[in-house]
């Protein structure tokens, strides 16, 4: 599998529409230890998040939205939802193809907006009963805890710039092809922890969009990086290519993160993720960063601590979609 990482190609994780699509679980993984069963308490989203009503009553969206009119989503049921409570913030639409259509109406009218919404949770239930909902429109601007990190940082090469900068060390092997053929080379080498191309070094700000997100291996840097031996990754690079290539040390092994990902799918799919009504959104693994991205529903800090004690610190990072009210 290529494991090649295009830095245009990278757009921001938003919260309320981001990936929960059920991955392959890994059989006989072992159980993350589990606290001690949760209590009811009141927690808030926060942020804006969308709530929607089709054929199943009122639901927080928590995990992937479908981009479609209406939107369709699962998530955390709603006691005391009123949309009367609500007019003039939240959009309609027909039922679903396949909802339950109602005698003499037809199907269910689809109803869904964005607001801020707090409540008393019961993880066991998977329920939020709610006591307050702010719309989007009214909602307070949230206060970052820390600048975000930019794509185009991310994807930079690691490596300073050789003496006389970035150039093609030898043109004649540094054609599309030679870039493909390395990037195979790279995908083979015993101690590949990830490999990507940056084009935003050396980026050309006088081409349009489209044709910046060509890899001309003129204004590429084929970065590989490895967990071990990098003179000798380089020396199997440079057997094949003769185009810009930064070669750096660390993180995981090829499909580490993978594996982590799928034990928690596991074990989340098993019960055994964290306390006692835990529902896992989503599990990622994040290549470049070297870690996993963890959404669950809510989490009081145990999670994060179980699975720091189990991987590592950093190696998961987990967020949740419901927080503790102030």
């Amino acid at each position: 599998m290529r494991r090649m990482l295009l830095a245009v190609l990278v757009t921001p994780l938003v919260l309320a529409i981001a990936g929960c699509a059920t991955l392959a679980a890994a059989p006989g993984t072992a159980p993350t230890t589990a606290s001690a069963e949760p209590t009811a308490q009141r927690l808030t989203t926060s942020v804006p998040v969308t709530v929607l009503e089709a054929n199943d009553g009122p639901q927080l969206c928590t995990g992937m939205i479908l981009d479609s009119l209406p939107p369709q989503c699962s998530g955390t049921r709603l006691e005391g939802w009123n949309w009367d409570d609500h007019a003039g913030q939240f959009s309609t639409a027909g039922g679903l193809d396949g909802a339950t259509a109602v005698p003499d109406v037809g199907p269910p009218v689809v109803r869904w907006g964005e607001f801020v919404v707090t409540g008393t949770y019961d993880p066991q239930r998977d329920v939020l009963a709610v006591d307050e909902a702010i719309p989007a429109s009214e909602a307070p601007a949230p206060t970052p805890t820390s600048a975000p990190a930019s794509p185009d940082s991310t994807f930079r090469s690691p490596c300073p710039a050789p003496a006389g900068g970035w150039t093609l060390v030898d043109p004649k092997r540094a054609t599309d092809a030679d870039l493909q053929r390395a990037e195979e080379t790279a995908n083979g080498l015993p101690n590949l922890s990830v490999t990507w191309v940056d084009t935003i070094t050396l980026a050309d700000p006088t081409l349009s969009d489209l044709e910046a997100t060509y890899t001309d291996p003129a204004r590429t840097i084929l970065n590989v990086r490895v967990t071990a031996d990098p003179a000798g990754a380089e020396a199997a690079m440079r057997a094949v290519y003769g185009g810009m290539l930064c070669i750096s040390t660390g993180g995981h092994a090829a499909g580490e993160l993978q594996r982590i990902a799928d034990e928690l799918w596991a074990n989340a799919n098993s019960g055994t993720l964290g306390s006692p009504g835990t529902r896992l959104e989503w599990a990622t693994p994040d290549d470049l960063a070297d870690r996993v991205d963890v959404q669950v529903v809510y989490d009081d800090g145990s999670l994060q601590a179980d699975l720091d004690e189990r991987y590592g610190a950093g190696v998961t990072v987990v967020s949740s979609v419901l927080q503790h009210v102030g």
